[in-house]
Protein backbone atom coordinates (compact mmCIF):
# COMPACT_ATOMS: atom_id res chain seq x y z
CA UNK A 1 0.00 0.00 0.00
CA UNK A 2 1.34 3.34 -0.99
CA UNK A 3 0.82 6.57 1.10
CA UNK A 4 -1.87 7.61 -1.45
CA UNK A 5 -3.84 4.94 -0.80
CA UNK A 6 -3.14 3.32 -3.97
CA UNK A 7 -2.55 -0.63 -4.20
CA UNK A 8 0.66 -2.67 -5.56
CA UNK A 9 0.91 -6.02 -6.00
CA UNK A 10 4.42 -8.02 -5.61
CA UNK A 11 4.64 -11.31 -7.59
CA UNK A 12 7.22 -13.82 -6.75
CA UNK A 13 7.95 -16.40 -9.53
CA UNK A 14 10.01 -18.91 -8.33
CA UNK A 15 10.26 -20.73 -11.48
CA UNK A 16 12.04 -18.28 -13.85
CA UNK A 17 9.82 -19.78 -17.02
CA UNK A 18 6.65 -18.68 -14.90
CA UNK A 19 8.28 -15.13 -14.72
CA UNK A 20 8.92 -15.00 -18.36
CA UNK A 21 5.98 -15.94 -19.44
CA UNK A 22 3.98 -13.62 -17.32
CA UNK A 23 6.16 -10.64 -17.91
CA UNK A 24 5.59 -11.37 -21.57
CA UNK A 25 2.04 -11.52 -21.52
CA UNK A 26 1.37 -8.44 -19.53
CA UNK A 27 3.12 -6.51 -21.67
CA UNK A 28 1.65 -8.03 -24.95
CA UNK A 29 -1.74 -7.21 -23.76
CA UNK A 30 -0.96 -4.01 -22.33
CA UNK A 31 -2.79 -1.87 -25.03
CA UNK A 32 -5.28 -4.75 -25.71
CA UNK A 33 -7.43 -5.64 -22.28
CA UNK A 34 -6.78 -4.34 -19.05
CA UNK A 35 -4.15 -5.84 -17.32
CA UNK A 36 -2.18 -4.89 -14.48
CA UNK A 37 0.47 -2.18 -15.27
CA UNK A 38 4.40 -3.54 -14.45
CA UNK A 39 5.91 -1.44 -12.90
CA UNK A 40 9.48 -2.52 -12.26
CA UNK A 41 10.99 -5.95 -12.54
CA UNK A 42 14.12 -8.09 -11.39
CA UNK A 43 14.77 -11.09 -13.54
CA UNK A 44 15.35 -14.73 -11.87
CA UNK A 45 18.93 -15.73 -11.67
CA UNK A 46 20.60 -18.73 -10.83
CA UNK A 47 19.21 -19.26 -7.23
CA UNK A 48 17.45 -15.76 -6.74
CA UNK A 49 13.74 -16.18 -7.84
CA UNK A 50 12.52 -13.66 -10.12
CA UNK A 51 9.84 -10.74 -9.06
CA UNK A 52 7.27 -8.21 -10.93
CA UNK A 53 6.00 -5.80 -8.87
CA UNK A 54 2.55 -4.14 -10.74
CA UNK A 55 -0.24 -2.23 -10.24
CA UNK A 56 -3.10 -3.58 -8.39
CA UNK A 57 -6.53 -3.48 -10.67
CA UNK A 58 -8.75 -2.69 -8.02
CA UNK A 59 -12.02 -5.07 -7.85
CA UNK A 60 -13.45 -8.32 -6.43
CA UNK A 61 -13.39 -11.78 -7.19
CA UNK A 62 -16.19 -13.02 -9.26
CA UNK A 63 -19.00 -14.80 -7.60
CA UNK A 64 -21.82 -16.58 -9.84
CA UNK A 65 -24.04 -14.07 -7.88
CA UNK A 66 -22.66 -11.41 -9.34
CA UNK A 67 -22.96 -12.66 -13.07
CA UNK A 68 -25.37 -10.62 -14.86
CA UNK A 69 -26.01 -10.26 -18.52
CA UNK A 70 -23.70 -7.20 -19.01
CA UNK A 71 -21.11 -8.50 -17.13
CA UNK A 72 -21.02 -12.04 -18.88
CA UNK A 73 -21.17 -10.25 -22.57
CA UNK A 74 -17.57 -8.09 -20.96
CA UNK A 75 -16.06 -11.53 -19.73
CA UNK A 76 -16.95 -12.65 -23.11
CA UNK A 77 -15.72 -10.02 -24.87
CA UNK A 78 -12.70 -9.82 -23.16
CA UNK A 79 -11.69 -13.36 -23.95
CA UNK A 80 -12.76 -13.04 -27.53
CA UNK A 81 -10.05 -10.58 -28.15
CA UNK A 82 -7.26 -12.66 -26.01
CA UNK A 83 -8.36 -15.17 -29.39
CA UNK A 84 -8.01 -13.07 -31.70
CA UNK A 85 -4.42 -12.53 -31.00
CA UNK A 86 -2.35 -14.82 -33.61
CA UNK A 87 1.22 -16.54 -32.77
CA UNK A 88 3.77 -16.96 -35.59
CA UNK A 89 4.30 -20.44 -34.43
CA UNK A 90 3.54 -23.26 -31.77
CA UNK A 91 5.81 -23.01 -28.63
CA UNK A 92 7.21 -20.85 -26.50
CA UNK A 93 5.96 -17.27 -27.47
CA UNK A 94 8.98 -15.96 -25.22
CA UNK A 95 11.64 -17.30 -27.49
CA UNK A 96 10.15 -16.41 -30.78
CA UNK A 97 13.25 -17.79 -32.68
CA UNK A 98 12.20 -21.06 -31.33
CA UNK A 99 8.95 -21.52 -32.59
CA UNK A 100 8.03 -24.34 -35.16
CA UNK A 101 5.15 -24.25 -37.74
CA UNK A 102 4.50 -27.85 -37.20
CA UNK A 103 1.85 -27.70 -34.42
CA UNK A 104 2.68 -31.52 -33.49
CA UNK A 105 6.15 -31.11 -32.20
Amino acid sequence: MLPDGRENILKICTRPNDYFCEVHFLKYFSEKIPVPKIIDSVMPESNIPGAILMECLQGNLLKASDLTDNLSYEIGSLLAKIHTNKAAGYGDLTQPHHLSADPTS
